[in-house]
């Protein structure tokens, strides 16, 4: 058998709806992947021209079959040859994942490398040698180069970029950061990263050109990307007590600050995204706690756009009452609401599901866990390209530990399972599969 036919889950997204019910959990491949997409017209273009490689003294071939060949093997997934012109296609929405599936006492035998559509038409681009230890975590779509990086024990981190076409590794010389992550790419189209500079003996947050050579630095370690890669807030960023909303540049060190003295009066604010590259999307809860200990369960939740031109300004954008879910991280897609959140199915906490809520008007519309699989858990990343939001899942606990990626088109209204989880046969927990993957048209990285 040298193909098969794609294994797809489509479901439409229910357009009555009777119930109101919402959702939470922690933002990270989620969250988003890494693209150098173009941002906002409002903001700086980020390039979108493919990588040109300083030659490198050091090559190395870890690609074990050749574009057009599909492995198979019943841990892998189903998937198509690689055709003729697929690379004029692979833009915005376009998945890289890199797929290696094991066991606690079964290792990897194979690692694949998978295009996927925003559809979910699945593709082999390329297998590669699965003790390399190599991780895809960037490409601008088409035809480009794929940022690859490996670590070992001792932190000693090792970039390069894989030829799609043949296989072959360019290694880069990053001047001794050890344990470095990648975090994505900022609206000019370079590389952000953390890591820990061995000489100075410090942590440090590094701009890298598209050929990883450094650049710069940034000031501080921030969280909650913009969707157009300009801006992120302060790890310590506090939204519940009214203070100052501090907001730092993806780019270089402008700051701005914005009054948040509006939120004083209300209950468990926090940053959930961005509407878009001038508003924050904050979130705040009411909580109502049992007699006898236990998490409180959500009554109520507000999301507020908050600008962060001028000094401010804010504006409620979706308000909805609910009894059984925690909000956590949020988009906005095609006008809605998009959120993640933990279902509390004993009602006051402990034993809790991941699930993902569409609010429109004040209405939410539930797209349970069942919709992509039986003991679905998380948190994993979330990012949003267009109308489509894509949600790295997981499995926790005595599960193992495996992300798969899923795409929620608000548009269409449709849910699509894009790497599906497939558990070694005769393995033990825990278990892998998904290695990492890439979004085009995310700034975010969705792993590290």
């Amino acid at each position: 058998m040298g193909s098969g036919e794609e294994a797809k889950v489509t479901r439409a997204i229910g357009v009555v709806v009777v119930a109101v019910l919402i959702a939470e959990t922690l933002s990270a491949c989620g969250g988003a992947g890494v693209t150098a997409s173009e941002s906002p017209s409002s903001s700086p273009k980020a390039s979108m021209s493919p990588s040109v490689l300083t030659p490198s003294p050091e090559f190395t071939v870890i690609g074990v079959s050749t574009p057009g060949e599909v492995t198979v093997a019943p841990s892998l997934l189903e998937a198509l040859p690689l055709p003729e012109g697929i690379w004029d296609e692979a833009g915005d929405g376009w998945v890289l994942a890199g797929y290696a599936p094991s066991a606690s006492d079964v290792p990897a035998e194979h690692y694949v490398l998978y295009l996927v559509s925003p559809e979910g038409q699945r593709y082999q681009v390329l297998e590669l040698d699965p003790d390399s230890g190599w991780q895809v975590l960037g490409w601008e779509g088409g035809e480009s180069p794929a940022l690859m990086v490996r670590r070992d024990d001792q932190g000693t981190t090792e970039w390069g970029f894989l030829d799609l076409d043949s296989g072959r590794m360019s290694i880069v010389d990053t001047g001794g950061i050890d344990w470095e992550y990648l975090l994505g790419v900022n609206a000019h189209g370079q590389y952000v990263t953390r890591g820990y500079d061995s000489v100075a003996g410090e942590s440090t947050v590094q701009l890298r050109d598209r050929d990883f050579a450094l650049v710069g630095t940034l000031p501080e370690l921030g969280r909650l990307w913009s969707p157009g890669g300009l801006w992120w807030i302060p790890l310590d960023q506090s939204f519940g007590s009214g203070e100052m909303l501090n907001v730092m540049s993806l780019i270089d060190d402008e700051r701005r600050e914005v009054s948040l003295g509006f939120l004083a009066d209300r209950r468990f604010c926090e940053g959930a995204g961005w509407v878009d590259d001038g508003h924050l999307l904050v979130v705040c809860q009411e909580a109502v706690y049992p007699e006898s200990g236990g998490e409180g369960t959500s009554q109520g939740a507000t999301f507020i756009s908050i600008s962060i031109e001028g000094g401010g300004g804010y504006e409620v954008i979706e308000e909805i009452v609910v009894s059984d879910r925690w909000f956590g991280p949020a988009v906005v897609a095609d006008g809605a609401v998009v959120a993640l959140g933990s279902v509390l199915l004993d009602g006051v906490g402990g034993n809790q599901r991941i699930e993902l809520t569409v609010i429109r008007e004040g209405v939410a519309t539930r797209i349970p866990a069942s919709a992509y699989g039986d003991n679905m858990w998380g948190p994993y990343p979330m990012t949003v390209v267009g109308s489509r939001v894509y949600v790295g899942w997981g499995f926790s606990g005595d599960a193992g530990d495996a992300p798969f990626l899923s795409v929620d088109d608000m548009a269409a209204g449709t849910s699509t399972v894009l790497i599906p989880l497939n558990i070694p046969s005769g393995g033990s927990w825990p278990f892998s599969a998904m290695v990492s993957c890439v979004i085009v048209g995310s700034h975010e990285a969705m792993f590290s």
